[in-house]
């Protein structure tokens, strides 16, 4: 299976940027599924990993962004999303109508204009959530994009 380049947009409509986050993540090596399938994975993990991520399942897409999540997005901008070519929840609790291409891997950012109180109350929450994860042994999520 060729590789496939991971790629990640959330948007925030009435906000003034918009930013694409790009991963790569995927099978280097056409004979990845029949070592996945030989329990190479678990076998040879440092190889698998860089060779063959994608047939062992180590692309795995980070949380999505949800109002529950970031209390500071305003009822006034629109989030879109798109995320392994599901439909995913949007800041309504609707589902996108239409499914986006299947991608692999992606990393997490948030955009939006913050005011200044907005931005401290937003890199604790970060700093919390981070030390969190760490503490659960989990991958850290990036900071919030500053635009």
């Amino acid at each position: 299976m060729p590789p496939r380049a991971g790629f990640a947009l959330l948007a925030v409509f009435g906000a003034s940027c918009l930013s694409v986050a790009q991963e790569p993540c995927g099978d280097s090596n056409s004979a990845c599924g029949s070592w996945a399938d030989a329990g190479e994975c678990g076998k040879n993990v440092g190889f698998m990993k860089a060779e063959c991520a994608e047939s062992c399942g180590f692309c795995t897409p980070p949380p999505m962004l949800t109002a529950a999540d970031d209390p500071l997005l305003g009822p006034e901008r629109v989030v879109l999303s798109i995320h392994y070519g599901e439909k995913v929840p949007q800041r309504s609790g609707r589902t996108s109508g239409e499914a986006a291409t299947q991608v692999s891997s992606f990393s997490w950012r948030t955009i939006m204009p913050l005011s200044a109180p907005q931005q401290r109350e937003r890199r604790a929450a970060q700093r919390a959530a981070e030390a969190q994860d760490a503490a659960r042994g989990q991958r850290n999520r990036p900071a919030p994009s500053r635009c």
